[in-house]
């Protein structure tokens, strides 16, 4: 395993673990030896994103995807990124390209829906009933698909 690989290994834990500013200095390290790496530029943009910078975020975002084109996950927090800097078109194609790629990965989804829910309801509960025919965990979009028709859920109902 490469240094640079150790490094982005140990900045992913880090991150995992809340240390956000000990793993946004060594992903940098990780970085600057290995700058082709799409999944550093990935894990330094979640760091960059838990840290509440989208610019940033989005920026190695888009260099992991500049890297590896089919990084459904990249292009998912790409859409996060770009609606938290109030780009929702922006963001609703990054979440579409997510579900192009890996349509059994369901954040995006979850984070479609919740841009489509504020614009139309109906697109977003035909997302929800689409995840849900793809296998994905039916509680979960069920419980959302209720909330918008104004109807209570199980698991709503247990807490």
């Amino acid at each position: 395993m490469s240094q640079a690989a150790r490094l982005s290994d140990e900045g992913y834990a880090l991150l995992e673990s809340g240390r956000l500013h000990e793993a946004l200095d060594v992903l940098l390290r990780a970085v600057a030896l290995s700058p082709d790496d799409p999944i550093v530029h990935y894990r330094l943009g979640l760091v960059y994103g838990d840290l509440g910078r989208p610019q940033e975020a989005l920026a190695a975002y888009d260099r992991a995807i500049a890297l590896r084109p089919d990084h459904a996950r990249a292009h998912n927090n790409r859409g996060s990124a770009l609606q938290l800097l109030e780009r929702a078109d922006g963001a609703e194609a990054a979440f579409r390209r997510a579900l192009a790629i890996d349509p059994f990965l369901p954040q995006p989804y979850l984070n479609l829906g919740h841009l489509l829910e504020e614009r139309d309801v109906a697109a977003a509960i035909a997302l929800y009933e689409e995840a849900i025919g793809r296998g994905l965990d039916a509680g979960i979009f069920e419980h959302h698909i209720a909330a918008l028709r104004g109807r209570g859920t199980p698991r709503e109902d247990a807490s």
